[in-house]
């Protein structure tokens, strides 16, 4: 199975549409392709480059367009394809260039060619660099707008593909600067992708490829070729799809977001019911002392969570289990509609650990849509939550604290909880103090959204959890990230969820009761 490699890149199919001769190096099966490459200057580009010239497809190399970017002379492989790519006589050439301004670009990439039908951009993760700059991410987005702008004015009709790479959910210890870099890089690349679709009729293709995907691709063994196979494939399917039809404009070929998998036929065929569409995650663990109540909760105890299992089962939701050796009976007696996640508790609490294990498994997941964290043993549905998540739209869905306190700072809990957890690594007085004027406590119990949206927030929680000094917190980063970067479109309290520790089973029209 693909996604054992990571692969996270793939298109959505067309229906077919007649192509006449001029359209002929659109990337029609058969037909020969004029590709323009440039961006990141990895291992991945040059393999990508040498597989679209073995197939009889033109390609020409804008090298290093960002100086930052170029790689080492001592990369012995990267110099060996470069070599080896140079052999294949006239389908191929590569420019150096270390300018910005459009028709610089366009003039040193393109002699004696045809005009290019394909231009594909491969971003460079920030997780590689030790400590990205202002200045860097400025000039690199500059240089991205500088590529569209020249194709607009130069190159008539083209098709962009944007080959983005997923952010390294295991590259924590790189911390919040590379998560407010990589959250503005994202930002502003899809803006103009929809600025240039949408002023200048220009297709756009945006795919995501998996983190890391240099080091699986650097293993020299028959399965690296076949990631290179299957990456490659997706990508000259998209293209080819996207170009079937000259009034077929669309943003993206993938949404970037939900990501549908690599090779589609091997994930339908051995991803579970559970893993796809919407699901609720939640933990259950006992090998280490459940943070709140300071004592070792009962492993496999049904009656622990059987008003939240019966709930959701009733309504038809499916959900995932993260335990630590629940035995194989109690797994049975919530099968099928839930499924299980052995896993092993880091050094964390259990409530902070879990949204660690949350990241790991959606960025794995592309067909998940929608998500739900709940707590297992306090919440019961009486609705269906997706339903309101996909009637509302692209919100981060969130329960509040509880009532009678007009801002964070008049609950004391919190404020002492903020100070201890923010010792270090934090300006501790500035964090209390913008938390403390805000006035909702959100609640970690319940947090929801569309996969995009839950990406985006576990990335800047869980690179503040790394860095924060206490134990347990997880409610006090909630709430910092919630309100530092979501606060615009955060969906909370009723009708998603009932007032918290008020116990209001039969309040009518809510979709959760916390308690």
């Amino acid at each position: 199975m693909m996604e054992e490699f990571g692969v996270n890149v793939g298109l959505r199919k067309l229906p077919p549409c007649p192509l006449d001769d001029r359209e002929a190096t659109s990337g029609r099966k058969g037909m020969p392709m004029n590709v323009l490459f440039c961006g990141d200057s990895s291992i991945l580009i040059y393999l990508l480059v040498r597989r679209l010239l073995r197939n009889g497809h033109r390609v020409t190399l804008l090298q290093h367009f960002d100086p930052e970017l170029r790689v080492s002379e001592n990369d012995n492989r990267i110099t060996d394809l470069i070599s080896e790519l140079r052999a294949t006589e006239t389908r191929f050439s590569i420019h150096h260039t270390t300018t910005c301004k459009p028709l610089s670009m366009w003039q040193n990439a393109t002699p004696r060619t045809p005009l290019f039908r394909h231009v594909i951009f491969i971003t460079t993760p920030l997780e590689g660099m030790e400590s990205p700059s202002t200045t860097f991410v400025r000039h690199y987005l500059q240089c991205l707008s500088s590529l569209l702008e020249g194709m607009k004015l130069y190159n008539p009709r083209p098709i962009f593909t944007l080959v983005d790479k997923a952010h390294d959910a295991v590259e924590l210890d790189r911390g919040i600067t590379h998560v407010k870099f990589n959250d503005v890089m994202d930002t502003a690349m899809d803006f103009m992708l929809y600025t240039y679709w949408s002023l200048y009729n220009m297709t756009m293709i945006n795919m995501k490829l998996t983190p890391d995907i240099d080091n699986k691709l650097s293993i020299a063994s028959s399965t690296a070729s076949l990631f290179v196979d299957e990456i490659s494939s997706s990508i000259v399917a998209a293209m080819q799809n996207r170009s079937r039809c000259e009034d077929r404009h669309i943003l993206d070929g993938v949404d970037k977001d939900e990501g549908p998998s690599q090779g589609n036929s091997h994930a339908r065929a051995d991803t579970p019911a559970a893993e796809t569409g919407d699901i609720v995650l939640t933990t259950y663990l006992t090998s280490k002392k459940d943070p709140q109540r300071r004592i070792f909760m009962p492993s496999s105890n049904y009656t622990y969570v059987s008003e939240w299992h019966l709930s959701m089962r009733d309504i038809g939701i499916k959900a995932v289990v993260f335990h630590d050796g629940l035995t194989p009976v109690f797994r049975k007696r919530m099968h099928p509609e839930v499924t299980f996640q052995e896993i092993s508790p880091g050094k964390l609490s259990l409530n902070d650990d879990r949204y660690f294990h949350f990241l790991r498994y959606i960025e794995t997941r592309p067909t998940i849509k929608h998500i739900l964290f709940s707590d297992i043993s306090d919440v019961i549905f009486l609705r269906n939550p997706f339903e309101l998540m996909r009637l509302l739209g692209d919100h981060l869905y969130i329960g509040d604290d509880m009532e009678g306190y007009p801002l964070v700072g008049s609950l004391p809990w919190t404020v002492n909880k903020i100070r201890s957890c923010f010792g270090s690594g934090f300006n501790t007085e500035k964090a209390t103090k913008s938390l403390s004027k805000y006035s909702v406590v959100y609640n970690a119990g319940i947090i929801g959204g569309p996969r995009h949206v839950i990406l985006r927030f576990l990335r800047h929680l869980t690179a503040v959890l790394s860095e924060l000094a206490g134990d347990n917190c997880n409610t006090a980063a909630v709430n910092y990230v919630a309100h530092t970067y979501f606060d615009d479109i955060i969906f909370c309290g009723f009708p998603l969820t009932s007032k918290y520790k008020e116990y209001q089973n039969n309040m009518s029209g809510t979709y959760l009761i916390h308690k």
